[in-house]
């Protein structure tokens, strides 16, 4: 179970910690490149940390995403989302 995910800024310094999402998928692969996608509500926090060319570490795991597409939609269900998502940088 994933507690938390942490953002990173161009120079890979801690600017945040989301803690607060729908969910996180985090998709390694042994041999090639994975994947990861945020969703969370869009507040004003998440936009700002959730920016494309920021990273995305967690505590638990060697990898770390580059964040390459942000993108906020409106669902039915939740209101407001940000979905990021982007490749591990190997």
């Amino acid at each position: 179970m994933i507690e938390y995910v942490e953002i990173r800024n161009t120079a890979r310094e801690l600017v945040g910690i989301i803690d607060t999402f729908n969910s996180v998928i985090w998709h390694t692969i042994y041999y090639g490149v994975g994947d990861f996608e945020i969703y969370a509500l869009a507040t004003g926090e998440h936009i700002s940390l959730l920016k494309q060319g920021y990273y995305v570490t967690r505590p638990d795991e060697i990898d770390i995403g580059l964040i390459e597409h942000v993108e906020i939609i409106q669902n039915p269900q939740d209101g407001e989302m940000i979905i990021a998502s982007g490749r591990f940088a190997k």
